[in-house]
């Protein structure tokens, strides 16, 4: 008799995502597939904040911080977050984490893990959010809060200098869950 290899089921896990130190509150609610490295969960946070990947990050779970195999050899009290599935690191939830990323912009994401759901592992997806997402490079929460004065004020003495490098129109814009299930669609 052949034995039956037991497999767990797919589960879905949805995560919120809150900008740290920034008013009003920029947050984001989305849900992947269980299975995924959590060299994607960093994706999906860059894809649902509309941010290039151009800074190092990592996460801290618990008491383990995880980040890219390059970045490992710079800390050894680093784990490779390729090697490790949201379901190895996320186990119950709820269970909060925090996302770093941009180091010298000091940008924190606090993520909470929701809820896990089993059943068929529905593709990425953004459910709900609020408030435009800071530009990738603007500085972290305080250079938010100076783009988005300066863009405001045509007296500020940086309008000139952001209204150059920056759509004022998308700083402005409310979250937009369709621009946000463009990005998924290419993410996944």
């Amino acid at each position: 008799m052949k034995s039956e290899r037991k497999t767990n089921p797919p589960r879905q896990y949805q995560f919120r995502a809150q900008l740290r130190a920034v008013t009003p509150a920029v947050w984001r609610r989305f849900v992947l597939p269980g299975h995924l490295p959590l060299r994607r969960l960093h994706e999906a946070l860059q894809c649902v904040f509309d941010w290039h990947d151009q800074h190092p990050h990592h996460f801290k779970i618990g008491d383990e911080f995880y980040s890219l195999a390059l970045d490992l050899e710079e800390d050894a009290d680093l784990l490779d977050e390729v090697s490790f599935r949201l379901d190895q690191v996320f186990r119950r939830s709820p269970m909060r984490a925090v996302y770093a990323y941009d180091f010298a912009d000091g940008w924190a994401v606090d993520l909470v893990l929701e809820k896990i759901t089993a059943g068929a592992a529905a593709r990425p997806a953004c459910l709900a959010g609020a408030e435009a997402a800071p530009p990738d490079g603007c500085g972290g929460p305080e250079g938010w809060d100076e783009l988005r004065a300066a863009l405001d004020d045509p007296a500020h003495p940086a309008h000139a200098e952001y209204a150059a490098r920056y759509d004022a129109e998308a700083v402005r814009r409310p979250f937009d869950p369709a621009s946000v299930a463009e990005r998924f669609a290419a993410f996944a």
